[in-house]
């Protein structure tokens, strides 16, 4: 599934932020009473190329699209984009910290990562810079440490903008749960808050956990793929040639040219019969044979059979992106196409809606296919 130039460059890909189109829920302010009152959910739409945010309830527009570019709110504030230039709203889809950047990230611990002049530093809510534009890349801050680049090193600093963990490595990921992701020499290994070795560097990538997060994934060479636990001993030992990220207790695997399927003991559930495979979502998974994409379930047999063109796609909310003569549409779990398939890309539902691209613009639909308006559900 990956090729051998892919597979040695997806630890970077995986700590490299993604700004990818997705829905999210913001929970309102509470007034200072003691009833409670509904939570306001907020999704992204697309109309006309352009972006703005609904009720994800009522599906009607909450600000109408009119960014290139736009994230939902973390706090108080969201990343929007016009103009060629970064900049942050309220609510109300009003400027708060005016589009004057060439590049940003979402706040995160009330800071957040923004570029001018070819150079990354953290501002506050109020737009203010409280760590100075100096890095060359940046991203969030997480468990109060926040990886940056400068000199071509990537290391860890605080809130006060100082080095915790010095700028030694090739690249950094984000902390979670008190480890972070580095590499050094080429091999990839796992940090705690003090720069010190958790899981020493060996790997040439580190990449993906199972759901509880006590299984990941790591390669010892480009045909040894395996599973170690958060203290890098090796779980499931290196003896695939690929190896999927777990998900729904299974994980594809690739044996002798073939990928099947094995539980969090490694033992093979499903036999090693497919030319590619991914993962797990909603019971399925879709698998390639004698060059069709189809659908098996846990026990590995066809749901959905074999019949669809090239990429391996999941389901969401009971619909799977498929491509059909180069264009994608979206099928039920019986297989039926009941979304034609007009659209550019494989992209995903969630909260009954989906974005996505018809000749290079993007719209937003429901899982029957009704398109938005500029003011939401018409």
């Amino acid at each position: 599934m990956f090729n051998k130039t892919a597979l040695s460059y997806i630890f970077g890909a995986c700590i490299l932020l993604m700004l990818a189109i997705s829905t999210i829920s913001a929970q309102a302010e509470k007034p200072n009473n003691d009833k409670e009152v509904p939570q306001t959910e907020f999704q992204l739409f697309a109309y006309n190329n352009l972006w703005g945010v609904l009720d994800s309830n009522s599906k009607k527009a909450v600000i109408t699209p009119k960014f290139e570019f736009l994230t939902l709110f973390s706090g108080d504030l969201a990343l929007a984009k016009i103009k060629g230039k970064f900049g942050f709203i309220n609510k109300s889809g009003e400027w708060v910290i005016k589009p004057k950047f060439d590049d940003a990230r979402e706040f995160s611990e009330n800071l957040a990562a923004v570029k001018v002049n070819g150079k990354y530093g953290f501002i506050d809510t109020s737009g203010e810079f409280v760590i100075e534009p100096i890095f060359e890349s940046a991203t969030y801050f997480d468990e109060g440490l926040a990886p940056v680049k400068i000199n071509g090193k990537s290391g860890f600093i605080d809130r006060s903008g100082e080095f915790v963990i010095e700028p030694i490595f090739e690249l950094a990921g984000r902390f979670l749960k008190g480890l972070a992701q580095v590499s050094i020499n080429s091999k990839c290994g796992l940090i705690d808050k003090f720069g010190h070795f958790v899981v020493e560097p060996r790997f040439i990538y580190i990449n993906g956990t199972s759901e509880d997060g006590n299984l990941i994934r790591v390669g010892m060479d480009i045909n040894q793929n395996g599973f170690i636990d958060r203290f890098g001993n090796f779980v499931i030992n290196p003896i695939f040639e690929e190896a999927v990220w777990f998900s729904e207790g299974l994980a594809a695997v690739k044996i002798d040219g073939k990928y099947g399927f094995i539980n969090e003991t490694g033992e093979i559930l499903i036999p090693p019969k497919f030319e590619e495979a991914m993962y797990f979502f909603e019971g399925l998974a879709p698998v390639k044979i004698r060059g069709k994409v189809a659908y098996i379930d846990k026990t590995g047999n066809f749901v959905i059979k074999p019949q669809f063109d090239d990429s391996l796609t999941t389901f969401s909310e009971g619909l799977a992106p498929v491509k059909i003569n180069g264009k994608y549409g979206y099928i039920d779990k019986t297989g039926k196409l009941v979304i034609d398939a007009i659209f550019d890309h494989a992209t995903y539902f969630s909260k009954g809606l989906c974005s996505n691209q018809i000749n290079g613009k993007w719209v937003s639909f429901t899982t029957t296919g009704q398109m938005l308006g500029k003011t939401g559900l018409e």
